[in-house]
């Protein structure tokens, strides 16, 4: 009896396309192989290279991108060929790199001021990135971006939905999920950890004017607002401006960090402007302005008589609010004509005397230039003895 020559046959099948550090699987298949004999010997080749593994199943986990495997098979000595080896097709393995965490910054939770922004980012990583945000840190996670830069500015107030009138602090999370390179399927989405930015109260607050204009002076006080004291803002400086333009420190060293002026001029309450600026943590500044009102110049009293005789009552000509014009001119004449007195910026000192000597008890006629423009006063004083 003579054997015919037969032709084997057979192909290995298994996952061509695995994630880095997973196992490659092949199987030589024996439900389509044919003609290799009872008991082949099969041998596993890794590009090209005897492997250690034999049998129908070949398991890896060495296995590196663009590596070629197949089997080698030497047939059962019953077959009838030349040749009593057959090597089977060929596989090239793709191997995906895997995704790397990496770290997030910032690492501690980080302080911003309402309506700020910051840079989120991802150091030592490996594959793409997802940025998602959520509101409470416990879930409800949102994309932010997907195909992320390693680098990301995020402003937190605009995902939030928060106004400036927050009166406490608000939280925001981030997190980035990364994928490999290829973003292939096979390959596990890694999540890092979350980063927290704090949106902070801005300062709030505003200046108030009390105007006291006939006791000559008016108060600039600080309406600093919040619902929580701990987030208040605090007084920083002050400035003030004639023109409201340009300002200059308001350097009242008894007053420099007060939350209040009282305001007293030498002639007036003049019209001016003043600023201050408040501050709340971590450096979230405000700058409010007020024009402070100008208030009417206060009216003389001027006497008609003086009593300088030592009693304590009326000793001098004394014309009440003087002192609120320096520029005054005061020229004082006898029934004759004569100037017996003058004085430019008068002080409430003429004692009815001239060169030192007393004046006799009669009346007097008086010039007094305020030095503002106003009309000249003119009238008579009476010196009592």
């Amino acid at each position: 009896f003579v054997r015919p020559f037969v032709d084997p046959f057979a192909i290995i099948d298994g996952n061509d396309e695995i994630c880095e550090d997973d196992s490659v699987i092949f199987n030589l298949d024996s439900n389509s192989a044919r003609n290799l004999g009872v008991n082949p010997q099969i041998f596993w080749q890794v590009n090209g290279v005897r492997s250690s593994q034999t049998g129908y199943t070949f398991i890896s986990t060495q296995i590196k991108d663009g590596d070629d495997i197949n089997a080698f098979v030497v047939l059962s000595p019953e077959i009838c060929v030349i040749d009593p080896t057959y090597t089977t097709n060929d596989e090239d393995i793709r191997v995906h790199p895997k995704a790397v965490a990496g770290d997030i910054l910032p690492g501690e939770p980080k302080e911003l001021c309402f309506g700020a922004s910051s840079e989120i980012e991802l150091i030592d990583h490996v594959g793409t990135i997802e940025w998602q945000y959520s509101l409470t840190g416990q879930g409800g996670w949102t994309t932010l971006k997907q195909n992320g830069n390693a680098v990301e500015e995020v402003t937190p107030s605009n995902l939030s939905g928060m106004s400036s009138t927050l009166s406490t602090p608000d939280s925001t999370f981030f997190r980035a999920v990364i994928q490999d390179p290829n973003n292939y399927v096979g390959c596990p989405d890694l999540v890092t950890d979350s980063v927290i930015l704090i949106d902070m109260p801005l300062p709030k607050g505003e200046l108030v004017e009390d105007i006291h204009c006939d006791l000559y002076y008016n108060e600039i006080s600080v309406d600093v607002k919040g619902d929580d004291f701990r987030y208040l803002a605090t007084v920083l400086g002050w400035e003030q401006s004639w023109d409201g333009v340009n300002f200059t420190s308001y350097d009242d060293s008894e007053f420099l960090l007060s939350e209040k002026r009282v305001l007293l001029e030498d002639t007036n309450v003049k019209a001016q402007w003043f600023r201050v600026e408040l501050m709340t943590q971590p450096g979230c500044f405000l700058t409010t302005t007020i024009p402070v009102s100008d208030c009417p110049p206060p009216q003389i009293d001027i006497p008609n008589a003086l009593t300088p005789n030592d009693d304590n009552t009326n000793q001098t000509f004394w014309i009440d609010n003087i002192w609120f014009y320096p520029k005054n001119t005061l020229r004082i004449y006898n029934r004759w004509g004569s100037l017996v007195f003058e004085a430019d910026g008068y002080n409430n000192d003429w004692d009815g005397t001239r060169l030192g000597a007393d004046m006799p008890a009669a009346v007097y006629y008086y010039v007094l230039d305020l030095g503002n423009g106003t009309s000249v006063h003119k009238g008579t004083v009476t010196i009592f003895r």
